[in-house]
C-alpha cells in the first residue's frame, strides 16, 4: 500500500472547533495505527503544548521504538551546503568554458587556466561555507541545552495558542476556545497509562516524570544532533558532485584502458568519499569545542574560523584526490590513496556516531530514574 502522512497542522481542523475537539480527542486513534512517529525537533519542541500531547499520545502506545528524531534545523545546513557545491561546481565549468570562449585552442595546453577557475571555486565554495557553518553552530548550542530542557520538563509549562492570547484570535477577535483544557482533559483518561502503581501521583505529574525517567534518555540517544546519517549525507551533499564527474564519461570513453580507469576512479572518490566528507567535516568542526555566541562580533568571527578550517580539510581531502592521478605515474600511488581515504571515511562516520551516542547515553543515565511502569 502507498505511505500516507498525518500532518497534525494540516489534517486536524483549526476552524471548526467542533471538529478540532473530535482530531484532539481521537489523537490517540490515528497514532495507533501509524507505523512510525517522525519528530521535527526544535529548541521549542517540548515547550509547545501540542507536541508534548502527541508525545504524550505515542508514550501511552509504547512504540518508542518506531520513532525517528530528526533536528529541523539539519535540513538547512545540509541544503546550504548543496547550494556552496553546486556553486562551486559552477563558477568552475563557466570560468573553463570562458578561457575556451576568449582564447581558443591557442593556450589550450596552458595549466594556467584549469588553475584559475579551480581557485575561484574554492573562493566560491569558501563564500558558501559561511552560512551552514553558521546554522550547525547554533544547532549545536541548542543541542547541548537539550537535556536540561528535557530534565525540567512540565506539560503545565508547555505553551498552547489559545492561552498566549488569552482566548482571544489577534486578528478576528474571536474567542477561542481552551486546548489546553481539552488535551488535560484527555490525559485524564489516560491516567492508569502513566501512573502505573503510583497512585500518590496526579496524572500531569506522572507524565512529566515519564518524559524526564522515559523519554529523555532515548530522546538523547537517538537525536543524532550534527551526527548526520551516511545515507542521508550520500543522498544530499554528493549530489552536485556526481552530476558535475557525469562529464568524465565521454573522456573515459575516448582515453580507454588505464587512463579511463584512473579517471573513473578519481571521480568515485569525488563522488562517494568528499561529497558525504564536505557535509560531515562542516557539522563536526562547527560543533567542535566552545562556542560563544553572546557577542555579535565574536560569534561572526568563531564562525569564520571554523569555517575556514572546513575549508582546510576539504582541500587537503580533495588534494589527496585529484593529486595521485596528476602527479603519480604509477596507478598503484592512485589506488593506495583511494583505499586509505575510503577506510579513514567510513573510521570517521563510525567513530563520530559511537562517540555521540556514548556521549549522550553517559549524560542520560547520570540521572536516569528507576521505571515507572
Amino acid at each position: 500500500r502507498s505511505a500516507s502522512v498525518f500532518l497534525d497542522k494540516l489534517c486536524i481542523d483549526q476552524e471548526n472547533e467542533e471538529q478540532k475537539e473530535r482530531a484532539i480527542l481521537g489523537l490517540a486513534g490515528f497514532l495507533d495505527i501509524s507505523d512510525r512517529l517522525l519528530i521535527l525537533w526544535s529548541p521549542s519542541y517540548f515547550e509547545r503544548l501540542w507536541c508534548t500531547y502527541e508525545v504524550a499520545a505515542w508514550l501511552r502506545l509504547s512504540k518508542m521504538k518506531d520513532t525517528i528524531v530528526m533536528p529541523i534545523h539539519l535540513a538547512p545546513v545540509i541544503f546550504a551546503i548543496m547550494f556552496a557545491l553546486w556553486g562551486a561546481i559552477l563558477c568552475y565549468i563557466y570560468g573553463i568554458a570562458i578561457w575556451f570562449s576568449s582564447h581558443g585552442d591557442e593556450h589550450g595546453n596552458d595549466v594556467h587556466f584549469p588553475t584559475c577557475s579551480a581557485v575561484a571555486a574554492v573562493l566560491c565554495g569558501a563564500a558558501g561555507m559561511i552560512l551552514p557553518t553558521h546554522i550547525a553552530r547554533h544547532l549545536a548550542n541548542s543541542l547541548r541545552l537539550l537535556p536540561q530542557q528535557l530534565e525540567s520538563f512540565s506539560i503545565r509549562e508547555a505553551n498552547c495558542f489559545c492561552c498566549s492570547h488569552d482566548h482571544v484570535h489577534p486578528e478576528s477577535k474571536k474567542p477561542l476556545p481552551c486546548d489546553r483544557r481539552l488535551i488535560f482533559e484527555m490525559l485524564q483518561q489516560w491516567q492508569q497509562d502513566f501512573n502505573g502503581s503510583r497512585e500518590s501521583l496526579t496524572t500531569l505529574d506522572a507524565f512529566d516524570s515519564r518524559v524526564r525517567q522515559k523519554l529523555k534518555p532515548w530522546i538523547l540517544r537517538n537525536i543524532g544532533g550534527t551526527h548526520a546519517p551516511f545515507r542521508l549525507l550520500l543522498t544530499t551533499s554528493c549530489v552536485p558532485l556526481l552530476c558535475s564527474t557525469i562529464g568524465y564519461l565521454p573522456a573515459m570513453i575516448q582515453l580507454g584502458g588505464l587512463p579511463a580507469f584512473r579517471l573513473g576512479l578519481e571521480a568515485i572518490l569525488h563522488s562517494f568519499v568528499l561529497g558525504p566528507c564536505v557535509a560531515k567535516v562542516i557539522m563536526e568542526i562547527s560543533a567542535a569545542g566552545v562556542d560563544y555566541k553572546d557577542h555579535v562580533g565574536c560569534d561572526l568571527l568563531l564562525t569564520l574560523l571554523k569555517s575556514a578550517a572546513s575549508i582546510l580539510v576539504l582541500v587537503l581531502i580533495w588534494a589527496f584526490i585529484y593529486l595521485p592521478r596528476t602527479v603519480l605515474e604509477h596507478v598503484g600511488w592512485q589506488l593506495a590513496a583511494g583505499a586509505v581515504l575510503v577506510v579513514s571515511t567510513i573510521a570517521i562516520f563510525r567513530c563520530c556516531c559511537r562517540k555521540s551516542v556514548e556521549a549522550v547515553h553517559d549524560l542520560s543515565t547520570v540521572e536516569e530514574g528507576p521505571d515507572l511502569t
